[in-house]
C-alpha cells in the first residue's frame, strides 16, 4: 500500500498543493470562516427536516468549500510570507556562519521570539 500511496502523491500534479499545504494548515480557520461556515449557517434551518443524503451532501459541500477558501489564502501566505521567509532566514544563516559560532544563542532566541510574536498574531487575528 505504501508503494502505491508513494507513486500517487509523486505525481507532478500534487507539487504546488504539497508547496501550500503548511500555509493551508496555518489558515484553515480562516478559510473555514471565510465560506464553510456562512454555507452551514445559510442552509442549517432548511436541513432540519430534510433527508440524511442531503445532509450528508451538504457535509461534502462545505468540506469542498473549506478548503477552496484556503487555497487562495494558502498562496498568497507562501508567495509573501514563507517564501521570503524563507530567503531572510538562508540570508541569515550565512550572516552567522560569517560572524561565527559566538552570536549562535542569541540568533536562536530573537527567532524564538520572533516566531512567538508572529504565532499569538495570527492567533489573534483568527479568533
Amino acid at each position: 500500500l505504501a508503494p502505491r500511496c508513494s507513486r500517487f502523491l509523486g505525481w507532478a500534479w500534487f507539487r504546488p498543493l504539497a508547496g501550500l499545504s503548511y500555509s493551508m494548515y496555518l489558515l484553515q480557520f480562516v478559510g473555514f470562516r471565510l465560506l464553510a461556515k456562512p454555507f452551514l449557517l445559510f442552509i442549517g434551518n432548511s436541513l432540519v427536516d430534510a433527508p440524511l443524503w442531503l445532509g450528508i451532501l451538504a457535509a461534502y459541500m462545505a468540506a469542498a468549500l473549506f478548503i477552496l477558501g484556503c487555497i487562495p489564502l494558502a498562496f498568497l501566505n507562501y508567495a509573501f510570507v514563507e517564501l521570503p521567509g524563507a530567503r531572510a532566514g538562508k540570508r541569515c544563516l550565512e550572516l552567522l556562519e560569517r560572524l561565527g559560532a559566538s552570536v549562535w544563542p542569541l540568533a536562536c532566541d530573537a527567532a524564538a521570539a520572533a516566531a512567538a510574536a508572529l504565532a499569538s498574531a495570527i492567533c489573534c487575528w483568527t479568533c
